[in-house]
């Protein structure tokens, strides 16, 4: 493999190294940085990026990221891999979804402006500099996302395509290897046009899937999650042929076409029936998931319940928790139209 610079670093061949893209002086005096970590090959092949955290609270792929870079060695390594474990340093700083200091608050969600703008908001400055300096560099992109700090998820979601990209794509996905699948057309985004990080490999002609995995109360109750996640990537890796090793597709995957985000109809205190034991299962139409009561008189302000029969549990709320109106409850798929695909 060639050197390559990013920032003012240079990564030879065969070496690892931290890399450092400005985007922009912040009103605190320091310069908004975007980290990348770059695991430069002995020998020619692919370019495999891994990202997270566009969402502030989305966190626990940063442990997925750190894991595997730690695992590779970059002597042994055919290809490159570069990663940024933290897309969004303003929103994981302040522990929220969105960039809360820009004034143009529709382009506040970092995974809904690419390919971004050098002179637009923060959030679109950031995403500019990803593009320029990292997804333009991939040839395959896996961009996590995971739950907040009460929830938990796990499947990947992964955009329909065709002709010889959607062959590569479901080689990707089935070498990592989730259980649950969502193929979607059109993000189901409020602001137009939205354009993902995803988006902006695909357009390429490169494969490109968000696997959605673990969240808050995952690494001390599942600690199962993080090593099926770091071992997707590892799969992915021998697939592309970076690593040695043969690649095991998944035995087995349930396809799910009809997902609902079952939110919050009422604010109040949220107390979980069905927990983040329960992620991937599948539930009977009807069985009760959570409750929500007024903390000040006791009163069952609503009942959730699984909406379809059956019902497959993507997203879980694991915690007693403070929740708003709109707020997310569960994410849920009807099993009846799924579609169970084998290796």
């Amino acid at each position: 493999m060639r050197a390559v610079r990013i920032g003012e670093v240079t990564v030879e061949a065969g070496q690892s190294g931290v890399a450092a893209v400005n985007v922009a002086r912040m009103p605190r005096g320091d310069d908004l940085e975007i980290t990348i970590h770059v695991v430069n090959g002995a020998k020619e092949g692919p370019t495999l990026g891994l990202a997270c955290t566009s969402h502030g609270d989305e966190a626990y792929a940063i442990l997925v990221i750190g894991e595997v870079l730690k695992r590779v060695d970059p002597k042994a390594l055919s290809g490159r891999i570069l990663a940024i474990p933290v897309l969004n340093p303003v929103a994981f700083e302040s522990g929220t979804r969105l960039t809360t200091v820009s004034m143009i608050t529709n382009e506040d969600n970092l995974n809904t402006v690419f390919p971004g703008d050098p002179e637009g908001s923060l959030a679109a400055r950031m995403a500019h500099a990803i593009k320029q300096e990292f997804a333009d560099r991939v040839d395959c992109l896996l961009d996590f996302h995971c739950g907040g700090v009460d929830s938990d998820i796990n499947y990947t979601l992964a955009k329909e395509c065709e002709g010889k990209l959607a062959a590569t794509m479901d080689g990707v996905i089935r070498a990592y290897g989730s259980r649950i699948v969502q193929y979607y057309t059109t993000m189901a985004i409020s602001m137009s046009p939205a354009t993902t990080l995803a988006d902006v490999v695909l357009a390429r002609g490169m494969p490109a899937l968000a696997p959605m995995c673990g969240g808050g109360p995952t690494y001390l109750s599942k600690p199962e999650v993080l090593d099926k996640a770091v071992e997707g990537v590892l799969n992915v890796m021998r697939h592309l042929g970076m690593i040695a090793g043969r690649s095991v597709p998944a035995a087995e995957q349930l396809i799910v076409k009809t997902k609902r985000v079952i939110r919050h109809r009422h604010g109040g205190y949220f107390i979980p029936i069905v927990g983040n034991g329960a992620t991937t299962s599948t539930v009977p139409g009807g069985t009760l998931l959570g409750k929500t009561i007024s903390p000040y008189t006791f009163e069952v302000l609503e009942e959730i319940k699984a909406p379809f029969a059956p019902t497959v549990l993507i997203m879980t709320r694991a915690c007693l928790s403070r929740v708003s109106p709109g707020d997310y409850a569960y994410i849920v798929a009807d099993g009846a139209s799924a579609v169970t695909r084998k290796a």
